[in-house]
């Protein structure tokens, strides 16, 4: 199996269990089995080849999106076809907590864990904008002892979901960041002044130190 398949099975698996809580077993059934054949239809479609990082670690960034994408449209097929885009963020959001919710935890832990928490937080920061979003076009603007701001000139999340046409659900990728910002709120401020999927010409991210609790 390979790495793309491999992160939207375990979507698949997660929106399973949410899906159940929500819908009668029947209707979950259903939901499954349109977001199986709408995923794999958006991934090998030459709209999304075409958007694609060539970069295999970069190539995962468009798993997301097109789960999203088929999420948003298996609902509007089997449920309604006025189903609420709040909804739909709602589901998303219990599914992205449940994926990485563990991540975030251990973000918590080591921050309670340093010394210098300002600095643990903008070192792993930094090279996991460097590395794991290299492909975003990652710019640093300001780094110094109580802010950290860097752009993302460039997202592939949103490049995704333009080339199906659906930039209306974009933003409900957007709200994934809040979940880490959660993880470190107790030290540091978060904010995102700018959008792409809002608009803009890059994504801004705002990280600064609070004035308790460093140490």
């Amino acid at each position: 199996m390979s790495i793309l398949e491999n992160l939207f099975q375990q979507y698949k698996y997660i929106a399973e269990l949410i899906l159940n809580k929500k819908f009668e077993e029947e209707q979950v059934k259903k939901l499954l089995d349109y977001i199986d054949k709408e995923y794999h239809k958006l991934v090998k479609s030459d709209a999304t080849k075409g958007i694609t990082p060539r970069d295999i670690n970069q190539k995962m960034h468009i798993v997301t999106p097109c789960f999203v994408i088929a999420l948003h449209r298996a609902l509007k097929e089997i449920m309604s076809p006025s189903y609420s885009l709040d909804k739909l963020r709602e589901i998303s959001m219990e599914i992205f907590r449940d994926l990485v919710g563990s991540l975030a935890e251990m973000q918590t832990s080591r921050l309670k864990n340093a010394t210098d928490k300002w600095k643990s937080f903008k070192d792993a920061t930094i090279f996991g904008t460097e590395n794991t979003y290299s492909s975003f076009d990652p710019e640093f603007i300001q780094n110094d002892e109580k802010t950290l701001i860097f752009h993302l000139n460039k997202c592939v999340y949103f490049e995704v979901f333009k080339v199906h046409n659906e930039q209306s659900i974009a933003p409900i990728l957007c709200n994934y960041d809040e979940i880490f910002a959660e993880a470190v709120d107790q030290w540091i401020s978060f904010t995102r002044p700018k959008i792409i999927a809002e608009g803009d010409d890059f994504c801004e991210f705002c990280y600064r130190l609070k004035a308790i609790n460093n140490k």
